[in-house]
């Protein structure tokens, strides 16, 4: 079977919930994906269960050797264990078990999620960890990518499964490095705004209002988050009028145009609903990847309803606006414009986008 294919059964599998310990998860799950990427299982010369594994104290054993013909030491070690049982001890188990082998590239997996590590990189287990797929939140295009990338016979018995992640590895760290980075040296313009920042917002502040602001002004918006810490400003105050009696609010219409700007290109929307899917779909499309929408998730789900789910009634169980999304989640915009934006802005931080800056939103107003 491919491996497209395979990992199409492994997710009915997993859905059907009938993988009920570590033997199962090996029959079930790692047995016919290592056979769709090209490794006889039952030659144990290549494939050896159960590989004893000698320190001076004991005698381990690993789930999964993988040799290549003629090899003294296994090229791969993959650890198994129950679904969802998974925690940091195993991480510790297999970097171990490599540590003993001698083994360059290891997998530790549940059969539902499957993460890789580089064992004989220095540092704790983060430090070596090279990339973690989930075979039922993932996109299944992706997870048979990183599955061929770090697991195909071909691969790892040439020595390119480890060359490929070292390179993975390397882009990770490159990428922490370059965000971190990015989010000191914008710290440090907020704290001491630089003079083409304020300048460029004076200019701006000047075409719209007529009128340039001083630059104590503009220096005290930047250090406020990209708004005035004494709130929203307002108008000048109205004579008094006599008391009238409260009014019940109503939810800020979505009908009315809506208005973004995404890396310096303005775009116009019908109303706010469509501009929020669309946020959505270009914050996930360019930075968010197969995680995305775990991520947000998280972020933005409330009490009764998640927002954003795998199904119209994960997102919403009463189904109401409901639009479905790139790689099969739904999203809610049964929402106010005020909600939508605190969502949107959860998107940014999630897709490490800055809310101002690479994407603000001028139409409708926050309500």
């Amino acid at each position: 079977m491919q491996l497209a294919d395979r990992i199409a059964s492994t997710r009915r599998l997993l859905e059907q919930g009938t993988v009920a310990n570590e033997a199962a998860v090996r029959q079930g799950i790692v047995n016919p994906l290592l056979r769709s990427l090209d490794w006889d299982t039952s030659d144990v010369s290549l494939v050896r269960p159960e590989y004893p594994l000698k320190d001076s104290k004991s005698t381990s054993h690993a789930d999964y050797a993988l040799f290549s013909p003629e090899a003294k030491a296994p090229k791969f070690l993959i650890e198994v264990k129950q679904v969802g049982s998974i925690r940091d001890h195993s991480t510790t188990q297999v970097l171990q078990y490599a540590f003993v082998a001698g083994t360059a590239l290891v997998a530790l997996t549940d059969g539902r999620t499957w993460s890789f590590f580089l064992p004989l990189r220095p540092g704790n287990p983060d430090e070596r960890h090279v990339r973690t797929i989930d075979l039922l939140d993932d996109d299944p295009s992706e997870a048979c990518d990183v599955l061929s990338r770090y697991l195909q016979r071909s691969s790892v018995q040439s020595d390119q499964a480890h060359r490929d992640a070292e390179l993975d590895w390397e882009a990770l760290r490159e990428t922490a490095k370059l965000r971190t980075s990015i989010e000191a040296a914008w710290k440090s313009l907020r704290n001491e705004p630089h003079a083409d920042l304020v300048g460029l917002i004076a200019r701006e502040t000047e075409r719209r209002a007529h009128k340039l602001p001083d630059r104590d002004m503009v220096e005290a918006f930047i250090r406020g988050g990209f708004r005035f810490s004494d709130g929203p400003s307002s108008s000048p105050a109205a004579a008094p009028t006599a008391p009238q009696r409260p009014t019940k609010r109503k939810r800020a219409s979505s009908s009315r145009a809506a208005m973004w700007m995404y890396k310096g290109q303005r775009r116009s929307e019908k109303n706010a609903s469509d501009m929020y899917v669309h946020i959505i779909e270009q914050l996930r499309g360019d930075h968010g990847g197969a995680d995305f929408y775990v991520a947000l998730q998280q972020r933005i789900k409330g009490r009764k309803r998640a927002n954003i789910g795998r199904s119209p009634e994960e997102a919403d169980p009463r189904q109401h606006n409901i639009r479905k999304l790139p790689g099969g989640w739904y999203l809610s915009t049964h929402l106010s414009n005020a909600a939508k934006l605190k969502c949107i802005r959860a998107a940014c931080e999630v897709s490490g986008v800055v809310y101002g800056r690479d994407l603000t939103v001028f139409e409708p107003a926050e309500s």
